[in-house]
Order: C-alpha cells, then structure tokens, then sequence
C-alpha cells in the first residue's frame, strides 16, 4: 500500500528523534572477533551457495566432472550432494554455529591440554 509524502516525511521525522535521542548500552556493543566471525561465517554461507549453483548448472547442460578440471583451481570432483547449509536460505545460520562452536571449542582453556 503506497504511503503519502507526509506519512514518509512523518516517519522520517520519527527515526531522526530516536536517532538523536539514543543513548548507547552495555548491551549495544559486541567483540570484534565475534562481529568478524559472522561475517566470514555468512562469507563462506555466500561461497557455498554460489559452488552449489555453478555445480548445480554444470550437471544440468551436461558438463562433464572431467571438464571441470584443474584448469583454473576449480575443484577436481564435483560434490554429491549439495551442502545443507549454503541452500537454506537462512545466510548460513548452520555454517555460523558450527563455526562458532569449533572457535568456543579451540579457545577453551584446557582443550589443548590433552
């Protein structure tokens, strides 16, 4: 439903005040690792979406494992299957919590002290 341009310049106006009338919180700010963290991890969610396509349009016009090849670093076998969490449609929600627990588990004081 089309807004009129009072309604938008009301709403402006709205955002402008919160804007200026917020106060940061404690619970506004988060670490940079974990911030750099959800970027490579939606990163990586991207790259696999995009293998998943490609392999997905090469098997359909008939592209042949072989014809994949080496040539340019693409990968010398084609996946089976494509991965669950790069087709998801959630921005690599799984991708990102299984990134999280592998660097929860590496920064753990005692797991390497096996």
């Amino acid at each position: 439903m089309p807004r009129s341009l009072q309604e938008i310049l009301d709403h402006g106006d709205e955002l402008a005040r919160r804007f200026e009338d917020y106060e940061p919180d404690a619970r506004d700010v988060r670490p940079v690792q974990e911030y750099l963290l959800e970027r490579a991890a939606l990163a990586r969610a991207r790259s696999e979406r995009q293998i998943v396509g490609a392999v997905a349009s090469a098997r359909a016009k008939g592209i042949r494992q072989q014809d994949g090849g080496n040539g340019h670093g693409a990968p010398t076998t084609w996946p089976a299957t494509p991965n669950r969490a790069a087709t998801s449609g959630k921005r690599g929600c799984s991708v990102a919590r299984a990134l999280t627990a592998r660097v929860t588990t590496l920064s753990a004081p005692d797991a390497g002290a096996s």
